[in-house]
C-alpha cells in the first residue's frame, strides 16, 4: 500500500489550520478546541475552533488556509464558512465571529456583497501568520490540487 497522498487531499490545510489557531489563541489570549460539535437543530455544526471551556462560547472560528487571490470555487468556501459562522451566531449571540486567513492577498480578495456579509453580522477578517514553511506546504498543496481540478474538467488533455 502507497504511502502517498491523492494529489487533491487536504491534510496540508488541517494541519495548517491547527498552527493558525494555536497562533490565534496567543494572539487574542483565548484558548480554542478543534473537533468539538455544536448542535443546530436536528444537525450538529463542527467550527474549525471554538473557546474551550464547555457552554460559554466566547469564540468561533472557520480558518481558510489559502495563499494568494481567490478564484472561482474558493470564493463558495469562503462564503459556506462565513455561513457556518452565521448559524453559530444563532445558539451564541454574543460569541466573536472570526475567519481566519493565513494570506493578506486572499483575505483582501474578500470584497463585494461577501464583505458586505461579513461586516453586518460581525465576522471579523483576520490574517494569522504562519511560518515561511508552512506557507510553502500550502502553495505546493494548491498546485496539487489546481493540477487535479485541471485534469478533472478535461482542460489538460
Amino acid at each position: 500500500m502507497s504511502d502517498e497522498r491523492h494529489p487533491s487531499d487536504s491534510a496540508v490545510q488541517v494541519k495548517v489550520e491547527s498552527v493558525v489557531l494555536a497562533n490565534l489563541e496567543e494572539q487574542i489570549g483565548v484558548k480554542l478546541e478543534q473537533g468539538r460539535e455544536v448542535p443546530f437543530g436536528a444537525a450538529k455544526i463542527k467550527p474549525d475552533g471554538i473557546s474551550a471551556g464547555g457552554a460559554d462560547v466566547t469564540v468561533i472560528v472557520e480558518v481558510f488556509a489559502h495563499v494568494g487571490k481567490l478564484k472561482g470555487g474558493q470564493f463558495h468556501k469562503v462564503s459556506t464558512d462565513a455561513l457556518k459562522l452565521i448559524a453559530m451566531r444563532e445558539r451564541h449571540p454574543d460569541a466573536r465571529l472570526i475567519l481566519a486567513f493565513v494570506d493578506h492577498e486572499a483575505a483582501a480578495s474578500v470584497v463585494g456583497w461577501r464583505a458586505a456579509v461579513l461586516e453586518h453580522y460581525g465576522i471579523e477578517k483576520l490574517v494569522i501568520d504562519i511560518s515561511a514553511g508552512e506557507r510553502t506546504l500550502v502553495q505546493q498543496s494548491q498546485t496539487r490540487q489546481k493540477m487535479i481540478n485541471a485534469s478533472a474538467d478535461g482542460s489538460d488533455l
